[in-house]
């Protein structure tokens, strides 16, 4: 199998202004209250170059934020996929199928920043039923074989947090943040989905506007990950495949030294309660034969 190929399969399923016055250490809390919901609409938006060719596709669903407890040490949330309510297409139909009756139940801390998916093994079971049921009943033992080794690394609570809830990681982005309007960078990391260290990456992050008639702040945030770290990850991949083809190692090699990965995200939040009323994150990838663009975004509904 060419790793272009499998890292290409592995992606699937794994990142002129007006002067205004400074901003220094800007810092909000949210103020949410047991029993408070909000929807949200939420579209992804994929577009792919492979060898060449270009494919893209687009689909639509809502989701339901629901604060199933609030202490002062943090909040307990449920947020469950609905249907779009705003796309009758047969792909939107589908997807709110594909979707039925997952809920995601997980804790934040008192400034609304992640901590733990609660129920991440039932998001599990879920995404791997649905894989195997995509699965054609002809495929070989090399597509079987790369299929167990996938599910694997996709089995523990650190690799579901980082790579199957993506929208949930995005809402709650920007909480606990201290942000300027001159902008800010710092080293982090990219969460690395199957385990192991974390890929080493550069975040900067800017306060735009601060609108207290308005009642909303804007943050752009922006991340990209380091050749070096990245190589370590793939290579941790080619181990965890098993790869030894030297021949095979060289040519992979050679190919990720152009790879280029990068997140940008736009966010839009209320000021008196920390709810979000917008998100936009666009994340790119280049190298490997492939272009891939993948943009999620989040909009308030109720």
């Amino acid at each position: 199998m060419k790793y272009s190929s499998l890292f290409f399969f592995l992606l699937i399923y794994s990142i002129a202004q007006s002067q205004k016055p400074e901003i220094r250490n800007f810092k909000y809390s949210v103020h949410w209250k047991k029993g408070e919901t909000a929807v949200y609409s939420i579209s992804r938006i994929k577009q792919k170059e492979v060898n060449g060719t270009p494919q893209a596709s687009n689909f639509n669903f809502d989701g339901q934020v629901y604060i199933k407890d609030s202490t002062s040490e943090g909040y307990t949330i449920e947020f469950l996929y609905k249907p779009s309510s705003t796309d009758f297409s047969n792909e939107a139909v589908e997807v709110g199928k594909y979707y039925k009756d997952l809920k995601l139940v997980y804790t934040t801390n008192s400034t609304g920043s992640f901590l733990k998916l609660l129920n991440w093994e039932e998001v599990r079971d879920f995404y791997v039923n649905q894989f195997q049921k995509s699965i054609p009943a002809s495929s070989d033992s090399q597509v079987l074989s790369v299929i167990e080794n996938t599910k694997k690394m996709f089995s523990t609570e650190e690799a579901v947090e980082n790579s199957l809830i993506k929208e949930i990681q995005l809402f709650h982005s920007a909480n606990g943040g201290i942000f300027s309007s001159k902008g800010d960078s710092l080293s982090t990391s990219f969460p690395n989905p199957f385990g192991g260290a974390d890929i080493p990456s550069i975040l900067k992050y800017q306060i735009k506007e601060v609108n207290k008639k308005g009642d909303y702040f804007l943050v752009n945030t922006s991340q990209k990950i380091s050749k070096a770290g990245l190589r370590q990850f793939f290579e941790s991949i080619m181990k965890n495949y098993k790869v030894t083809d030297e021949n095979e190692l060289k040519s992979f090699r050679s190919e990720i030294s152009s790879f280029n990965m990068s997140d940008i995200s736009e966010l839009k939040v209320q000021l008196s309660s920390g709810w979000p009323i917008y998100i936009e994150n666009t994340r790119k990838v280049n190298g490997l034969k492939m272009a891939n663009t993948e943009k999620i975004i989040i909009k308030r509904l109720l």
